[in-house]
C-alpha cells in the first residue's frame, strides 16, 4: 500500500483562502499583511507563486482590480476639484505635458566638467 505524503502548507493555508486572498488585495492589504494573516513566510509565498498558476492569477487579478479601485477614486477625487488628485492625473496621464522630469542631452567636456567642479567646491 502507498503510503500518502503530507499535505503541503499550500493545500492548508493558502488554496482554502484563495476568496479572503483576493478579497484582502482588493482591499488594499499588503501581500505582507496576508502572509501574516495565513501564517506563510516570505519565501514559502514566492515559491507557491511561482508552483501555482491558480495562486500567481488570483494575486494578479486581485492587484489589477485594486490598482482600477484606486485610479476610479483618483479620477472622482479629480472631477470634485481636488487639485493634489487633479496634478497627480495630470502628471501619470501625460507625463510629457506635466510632469516635473526634464530630460537633458549634450555633451560636456571633461576640462568643462572640471572647471565647474572647482567653482563648486569654491563655494563649498
Amino acid at each position: 500500500m502507498a503510503q500518502v505524503g503530507r499535505r503541503s502548507k499550500y493545500d492548508t493555508h493558502i488554496l482554502p483562502y484563495l476568496d479572503l486572498v483576493k478579497t484582502m488585495r482588493i482591499d488594499g492589504h499588503t501581500e505582507n499583511d496576508i502572509m501574516k494573516r495565513l501564517k506563510v513566510g516570505h519565501t514559502a509565498w514566492h515559491n507557491y507563486r511561482n508552483k501555482h498558476e491558480e495562486f500567481e492569477e488570483a494575486l494578479k487579478y486581485s492587484k489589477e482590480t485594486l490598482i482600477a479601485k484606486l485610479e476610479q477614486t483618483l479620477f472622482q477625487q479629480a472631477m470634485k476639484g481636488n487639485t493634489t488628485a487633479l496634478i497627480f492625473s495630470l502628471k501619470n496621464l501625460h507625463s510629457k505635458k506635466w510632469g516635473e522630469k526634464i530630460d537633458v542631452t549634450g555633451d560636456l567636456e571633461l576640462k568643462s566638467f572640471g572647471v565647474l567642479l572647482d567653482k563648486f567646491i569654491d563655494k563649498l
